[in-house]
């Protein structure tokens, strides 16, 4: 696969026309790390901060100037034909009988391509930092011959087709999830005070450096919390402890770790539920270590009520600060929550379970997806490697 310059797949777009004040005008702005465009709100000329544009067509390249090497580059979709960027959006026709627009829009979404950006990137930092379109133009990329673009556009849209079909499945069993989880917590029973139902209600320790106590632990932080309810594992973090601090907190299946603290409004408040087969380990500072007393309370029962509850935006009622949101722990755990009996408890933390085996698995092949798709665009895209026919039969069983 030969590497071509993109000066010769380029042409650059007419000069940009004067803004007219009394005129509307549907702008758009550029994601970064390839993530495409986005509608700014409709304006009048008078109320935008520049005074000239760029009109934008389908099939254009548009970037940034400004942050072109963090990947903020798009192929315009049909839906922003006629969108209006500034001068700081530079523009460019491509030269369809060289290259096709798909194909080019599946290169500007490799890190490949960002990474050459980066090298020819002027300024000393922050906004200051920009690619010139004379840099843009010098940096080469793979072109194989138009037939191949078009078998390699083909094969990418297959794999979309099917992480979005892996996406809706994630989706349906996260919203099934939460829905069966909402309609348990209303049932009714006696009503008990969360704090009434534990064994144990202790903070976390984010301990020492490692060596410099008896025993060095993974620490389970809230960034091993899933939407889902489950920690994430292994642990990322190893501290270190002494014997006692380790014995009060170590975890157990079973137990609940309850996020007290986050700097967005949204967080404070998750609950993740430590499974069996949990290593000797202990939860950070940031997180409350709650063990259920299984005489009065099933663990999944509650675990699976406080999850709902936090969906439902119960913890916001229960923080304070500015920058960091921290949750009122005595607080929120005197609230009440209602107990069925026992046994239907059980039944309904272990079809909550269910639910969360299937999101589980949906997500995983979501990401499994994912995955190929980056392996597979950086085999075709570097050159190194041909088409093998066995792709022709992928496209025809995604079809």
């Amino acid at each position: 696969m030969r590497e071509v310059r993109l000066r010769d797949l380029l042409i650059p777009a007419p000069d940009p026309t004067q803004i007219e004040p009394d005129v509307e005008y549907q702008t758009a702005g550029i994601l970064s790390h390839g993530k495409g465009l986005f509608a700014r709100p409709i304006r009048k000329g008078s109320e935008i901060s520049y005074s000239t544009y760029y009109r934008l067509h389908a099939d254009q390249l548009v970037y940034s100037r400004l942050f072109a090497w963090e990947g903020a580059l798009a192929v315009v979709p049909r839906q922003f034909d006629g969108f209006f960027v500034s001068q700081e959006f530079p523009t460019f026709d491509i030269d369809s009988a060289k290259v096709l627009p798909s194909y080019v829009a599946l290169l500007i979404n490799r890190a490949g391509l960002w990474e050459r950006l980066a090298e020819v990137v002027t300024g000393m930092g922050g906004r200051r930092k920009r690619v010139h379109p004379a840099a843009l133009f010098g940096v080469a990329v793979p072109v194989p011959p138009l037939a191949d673009q078009r078998r390699i556009v083909d094969l990418l849209e297959a794999v979309d087709s099917l992480a979005s079909s892996a996406s809706a499945v994630a989706e349906r069993a996260h919203r099934a999830l939460v829905a069966f989880a909402r309609d348990s917590a209303s049932l009714s029973g006696r009503t008990c005070a969360i704090s009434d139902t534990l064994s144990l209600c202790l903070g976390g320790d984010w301990g020492g450096d490692p060596g410099t106590g008896e025993l060095d632990l993974p620490v389970y932080r809230q960034t091993e919390f899933s939407d889902i309810g489950a920690l994430l594992r292994p642990a990322e973090a190893t501290r270190s402890f002494s014997r006692r601090k380790a014995e009060r907190r170590e975890l157990r299946p079973g137990d609940i770790l309850l996020q007290k603290s986050a700097g967005t409004p949204s967080l404070p408040g998750r609950v993740v539920r430590v499974a069996h087969g949990i290593e000797e380990s202990v939860p950070s500072n940031f997180l409350q270590l709650l063990r259920v007393d299984t005489a009065t309370c099933d663990p999944g029962f509650l675990f699976w009520t406080l999850w709902a509850e936090h969906r439902s935006g119960v913890a916001l009622d229960y923080q304070a600060g500015t920058n960091i949101r921290n949750l009122d722990v005595p607080a929120y755990l005197a609230r009440d929550v209602v107990l069925p009996p026992l046994p239907t408890q059980q039944r309904i933390s272990a079809a909550a379970d269910c639910f969360q085996s299937e999101a589980h698995r949906a997500a995983e092949l979501r990401e499994t997806v994912s995955r190929l798709r980056a392996a597979v665009l950086n085999d075709l895209l570097s050159g190194r490697h041909e088409i093998p026919a066995s792709y022709d039969r992928f496209l025809d069983g995604a079809v």
